[in-house]
């Protein structure tokens, strides 16, 4: 019906108000959940995680590494991807936003062994390891899951 009243200003399928050209709109395309569309998350193509051994002050240190785009370009990457550690029930361990990004995609994180409730790379293979990265929309990839490497 509001689009019958406001035919002058013009209505698009979803009943945004558009004037003019929306050539450049800047609404985002959401699904009924009113969360971004597939095609405007960023995606997580590969990621690793290991453990080193840091020098005697900082102690063994977790590495995570992952290549990541966007549709919107690899350099629309935030800061403040998220790295998360699950236990053999699935309960989450840990949760942090600690992921760096280069305009590349080339996504970076690292912590210390034991920060996070115990995880230690002595135990490592208890845990299961999941990454996610935002983009400058506030658009946040799938979990994918990190291999880990020896």
């Amino acid at each position: 019906m509001w689009c019958l009243m406001l035919l002058a200003l013009g209505c698009d399928d979803q009943a945004r108000l558009q004037v003019g050209d929306d050539s450049a709109s800047t609404l985002q395309d959401t699904n009924d959940t009113g969360e971004p569309s597939a095609d405007e998350r960023p995606i997580i193509e590969s990621g690793t995680i290991w453990c080193t051994a840091g020098s005697n002050s900082s102690g063994d240190i977790f590495y995570v590494e992952l290549d990541a785009d966007d549709p919107q370009g690899a350099d629309t990457l935030e800061p403040g991807g998220l790295v998360a550690g699950w236990d053999a029930t699935g309960a989450l361990v840990f949760e942090d936003a600690i992921l760096v990004c280069s305009s590349s995609g080339r996504c970076t994180a690292t912590f210390r062994d034991e920060i996070y409730s115990g995880v230690s790379c002595s135990n490592h293979s208890l845990y299961t390891y999941t990454a996610q990265v935002v983009d400058e929309d506030d658009n946040l990839s799938e979990r994918h899951q990190l291999v880990w490497v020896d």
